[in-house]
């Protein structure tokens, strides 16, 4: 996609994309394939997001936070390989225990070995202080080699995976959201009607049927609730 719409601005006289802002880190590392060679080859600066994999490559094995314990998005990217990721932020810790830095140093240095600048979320100082640190730290290249033997190939995730395409057209995945009717002031979850094409009344969200199961609806049912989205709740 990049490199069609690059090759568009150039036949059009348009500006051309000149960095790109993809998800890559030492656990996840998908981005290497193709975009990392083709921004190489093209000139194009890579400023990745994710860089520290939601904090899990600055804590040691066992350390935890309040965001990797909440943090449910970074939880649906990593958690599935948690198990062969393990081995690499162990490496990473030994390494940062090796050379007297903190891991945020050692991941934040290995990744500035492959892009122009990462995006660095920060929220207390010392996550600025690692950051600039990481910046006057070098890896040897065994170091590197290191930090990446273990790696395995991952699925994609995030962003990544819910912009996917058919033929020329995105494929995005989006909630759906539940769909009410209102009867008599009652707030009632709303179903399609028997036939598609017509204006009806919507069936009983218990029985399916037509003819309401005189059922009393929760309140959390109502048009005004707030749902928690399940994996089946996706298309």
């Amino acid at each position: 996609q990049l490199a069609k719409a690059n090759a568009l601005a150039e036949k059009e006289g348009f500006a051309k994309f000149v960095s790109i802002q993809g998800h890559h880190n030492l656990i996840f590392r998908e981005e290497e394939r193709e975009m990392a060679k083709l921004c190489r080859e093209d000139n194009i600066a890579m400023t990745p997001y994710s860089s520290l994999a939601g904090g899990r490559l600055s804590k040691r094995p066992g350390e935890t936070s309040k965001r990797l314990q909440e943090d449910g998005y970074a939880k649906f990217k990593y958690d599935a390989t948690a198990e062969q990721d393990a081995a690499i932020i162990q490496r990473v810790a030994e390494l940062a225990e090796k050379r007297g830095v903190s891991m945020t140093e050692i991941s934040l240095a290995w990744l500035l070995t492959k892009v122009t600048a990462p995006v660095v979320g920060a929220t207390k100082l010392h996550h600025i202080e690692g950051a600039a640190k990481a910046a006057e730290l070098s890896l040897s290249p065994e170091e590197c080699a290191y930090l990446e033997e273990p790696y395995v190939p991952h699925k994609l995730v995030g962003v990544m995976a819910q912009n996917r395409t058919v033929g020329s057209f995105p494929l995005v995945k989006r909630p759906v959201r539940p769909r009410y009717r209102q009867k008599g002031g009652t707030p009632a979850i709303g179903y399609p009607a028997a036939d598609p094409g017509k204006r009806g009344r919507a069936n009983c969200p218990h029985t399916r049927k037509r003819k309401g199961c005189g059922r009393k609806y929760r309140k959390s049912e109502g048009p005004n609730a707030s749902h928690a989205f399940r994996p089946s709740d996706w298309q």
